[in-house]
């Protein structure tokens, strides 16, 4: 037991510095921690700090709480999408629904081609300005033919008119 003592008190002897300093650190974190230094001190003894770390902690629970609704919802979703229904289910597992859209999308290409071209009536309006140009002229004819008739009678007016147009 002597022997222990004796050890024990060499160990302390020896180590005397360090054992001041160590005291000395943690005389010093404990006077920091109750005067509200630093963070940890302001944590401990403000309870502002407190009260927003707790706000802050519910409302990151229940963002927690809203993306867990959000992808079960995503899940449910895509779920039925793959089962076919709706509209986007269906056109994304029924071959027939594939086949009418590339149907459609060939009809609209070969539209678009022929009214390009000025085939038919419809290509021939967008790219024959003659039709446009007479239609133009024969409306100025018209207003022309307007402003000679005057006060004139409704039969000559309407013959005036006429030999305008034709």
């Amino acid at each position: 037991m002597n022997n222990l003592i004796s050890n024990l008190n060499e160990l302390v002897t020896e180590n005397r510095g360090k054992f001041d300093s160590v005291l000395t650190n943690l005389d010093e974190i404990t006077t920091k921690l109750n005067s509200s230094k630093g963070t940890l001190g302001k944590l401990i003894n403000d309870d502002q700090i407190y009260n927003d770390l707790s706000l802050a902690v519910t409302d990151i629970r229940k963002a927690a709480s809203n993306t867990e609704k959000g992808m079960n919802q995503a899940q449910d979703l895509f779920s039925r999408i793959d089962s076919g229904e709706g509209a986007l289910g269906k056109l994304l597992s029924d071959e027939s629904i594939a086949a009418e859209i590339d149907a459609t999308v060939n009809n609209l290409r070969s539209f678009s081609e022929k009214l390009n071209s000025g085939q038919g009536t419809l290509g021939k309006l967008a790219t024959d300005d003659s039709l446009y140009l007479e239609l133009q002229s024969l409306l100025n004819r018209a207003d022309q033919a307007l402003d000679s008739v005057g006060d004139s009678g409704p039969i000559t007016a309407a013959g005036a008119v006429s030999n305008a147009l034709f």
